[in-house]
């Protein structure tokens, strides 16, 4: 994961959020773990779980929509999938006035 351009990314963003907003045959609670440690690396305050989220299915513009409605200035997606045995994490930071990347970054979870 490029934790550098996401840490940049948010340093000049001081209300931001996290979410679990698409899971793909990735188990709910590992997903959700998963979300909390990107929260803790990225020393966010918030984080949204999937019941707020997983409605966007990843998709940017309800994404951003989401984050304004929160009063965030940023929001950070974070999906799971499970692909044969292993569990794939993408993070990607958008800005809450536009549906535009700011960072981004794919790791495979151990």
């Amino acid at each position: 994961m490029h934790s550098l351009a996401l840490l940049l990314a948010l340093s000049a963003v001081p209300t931001s959020g996290v979410v679990l907003s698409k899971t793909m045959s990735a188990d709910l609670e590992a997903s959700l773990a998963l979300a909390a440690q990107v929260q803790r690396a990225l020393d966010v305050e918030r984080l949204v779980g999937p019941e707020d989220a997983t409605r966007c299915a990843a998709k940017a513009p309800c994404l951003v929509e989401l984050a304004a409605a929160k009063g965030w200035e940023a929001v950070v997606s974070v999906e799971t999938a499970n692909v044969l045995d292993e569990v794939l994490v993408s993070v990607r930071v958008y800005g809450a006035r536009e549906a535009k990347v700011l960072a981004q970054g794919r790791v495979q979870a151990a």
